[in-house]
């Protein structure tokens, strides 16, 4: 039996790893800022199979990896180890809890996704009136490869925005993409501080559909001020919580030496995040790219089925 206070989660020293993904994955929001800045087009249908291709990566990761692997196996040992329960009431205990903490990820990051609602109503409140959506993910412009800077006297056509509607657009999609990126550092620092190459895969989903995010901002920036700056500057810090929620998981864990039960709640309810994340923001979003729906679904069954390989070649 393990001793009271130790845990038989033994992270493999993977700190500046984990913080190395968190970065390079919040980046790329930069790199879609700098592709509307460059009037670069990466076409809808394309966007909307990456966005899918990566939530299928996540969705298979979350409950395969995270909340199968991690999650239950750690509740199971716990119970088994520290409470010393029977083998079969034991297993029976770490899958109801491991059930509420799944839930409970999904619960919390509906809260966020309400606030971030609520900030987007709060900003068409104020707005002038012009009618026209320019939210976060304004789909159809951004697919367009819409930016300003063409000819000279180009109006914005019938349905008018003024400069202040824009920018309070990008600034409010800012906020937005921020605030759920928060859960996917999260997600990714503990993935990585305790399976590199789990954290490894996490990252490189989170960071392709992270591209798309910083165009959303980018977007709105780039039409009302027509400075490259201000857009790929505005894009790239809103990924950046995404290094501020390993900090978070760094503080929380590696700082304070948390329990086998803390590490099993944790990594339950990050997969609840995950799962939500990409059910609720990536497949809604993909599809509005992908209206006719020519390639989205088939990618999210192929990003399943390329981690789903990729697992098992660790194994070999």
């Amino acid at each position: 039996m393990a001793e009271s206070g130790g845990s038989s989660f033994e992270p493999e020293n993977n700190v500046g790893l984990a913080f190395g993904l968190n970065v390079m994955a919040g980046a790329c929001t930069g790199i879609g800022a700098v592709l509307v800045v460059l009037k670069k087009d990466i076409g809808p249908v394309a966007t909307g199979g990456v966005l899918t291709f990566s939530a299928g990566v996540m969705v298979f990761v979350s409950f395969v990896e995270i909340y199968m692997s991690k999650s239950l196996d750690a509740f199971k040992g716990y119970f088994d180890e520290k409470v010393g329960l029977d083998d079969e009431l034991s297993s029976s205990r770490a899958f109801q809890v491991s059930m509420a903490s799944f839930f409970g990820g999904i619960l919390i990051t509906m809260g966020l996704d309400y606030l971030v609602h609520f900030l987007h109503d709060l900003r068409e409140r104020k707005r002038s009136g012009s009618g026209r959506d320019l939210s976060g993910m304004d789909v159809e412009a951004a697919a367009e490869g819409d930016a300003p800077g063409g000819e000279e006297g180009e109006k914005p056509g019938p349905e008018e925005v003024s400069e202040s509607n824009l920018v309070t657009a990008g600034l409010i999609t800012a906020v937005a993409i921020a605030l759920h990126n928060f859960p996917e550092g999260l997600a990714t620092f503990m993935a990585a501080l305790v399976d590199a190459k789990l954290g490894a895969a996490m990252a490189i989903a989170i960071a392709i559909h992270n591209i798309p995010e910083g165009m959303a901002v980018a977007l709105p920036i780039f039409k009302a001020t027509g400075s490259r700056w201000k857009a790929v500057l505005l894009g790239t810090l809103s990924g950046l919580t995404e290094p501020l929620g390993g900090l978070v998981g760094y503080l929380v864990v590696v700082n304070t030496g948390m329990s086998d039960l803390a590490y099993a709640i944790l990594f339950g309810v990050v997969a609840g995040m995950m799962v939500y994340i990409s059910m609720e923001e990536l497949f809604p979003l993909a599809l509005k790219y992908d209206a006719e729906n020519k390639i989205a679904t088939k990618t999210f069954y192929l990003g399943m089925l390329v981690i789903g390989l990729s697992l098992v070649f660790f194994t070999i």
